[in-house]
């Protein structure tokens, strides 16, 4: 029989921990959202699921090493980001209010603001939108953008290490907005 000691070490993960790295287990990023913008994470967190559709569901099955692996992460990685958007909504539904402070993960910052970039930043996506929400996704983007600078300004290599996380564009994207975040605060 296997003693609880010996069960939790076989269940938990060999990675590292993340306080091993340098980060605080627990710490988030507030954001102040609207409840319209939280609607549209949760749009945005399987935007990459609607865009690839059948060619990320090919590449699972048929392709091998790298490219599954990061098919796979994009799917895992939706997921999560969808339920922590959904939990946020409804909170923010039962308690009745149309806005409130979002807290997030560093991780899951980026990974909104990467997507949020990408839908207005990717000519076919954005034809899709009406001004409206070009405009809305503006503010969110910008909201995301302040709250990363924010963090990218106190430690560097904590948050340059979630953005390498993300695809080469969407990287691209994100350090342009923050360059332009830090030469702003400069003047």
């Amino acid at each position: 029989m296997m003693l609880k000691k010996e069960a939790d070490h076989t269940m938990t993960s060999s990675k590292t921990p993340r306080a091993a790295h340098g980060r605080k287990p627990h710490e988030t990023i507030p954001v102040h959202l609207l409840l319209d913008e939280v609607s549209t994470l949760i749009r945005l967190s399987s935007y990459y699921g609607r865009t690839l559709g059948v060619v990320r569901r090919a590449i699972q099955v048929a392709s091998r090493g790298e490219m599954r692996e990061k098919a796979n992460f994009v799917q895992e990685e939706a997921y999560w980001l969808r339920r922590f958007a959904e939990a946020q909504r409804d909170r923010m539904e039962s308690e009745g209010v149309a806005e409130s402070i979002v807290a997030f993960t560093l991780r899951s910052l980026v990974a909104f603001y990467g997507r949020t970039l990408t839908s207005l930043n990717v000519p076919r996506a954005r034809r899709r939108l009406s001004p409206e929400k070009i405009q809305a996704r503006e503010a969110l983007a910008e909201k995301l953008r302040s709250a990363l600078a924010a963090v990218y300004s106190s430690d560097r290599a904590m948050a340059e290490a979630d953005i390498h996380t993300r695809r080469l564009r969407e990287q691209q994207w994100i350090n342009e907005g923050l360059a332009a975040s830090i030469d702003s605060n400069d003047r």
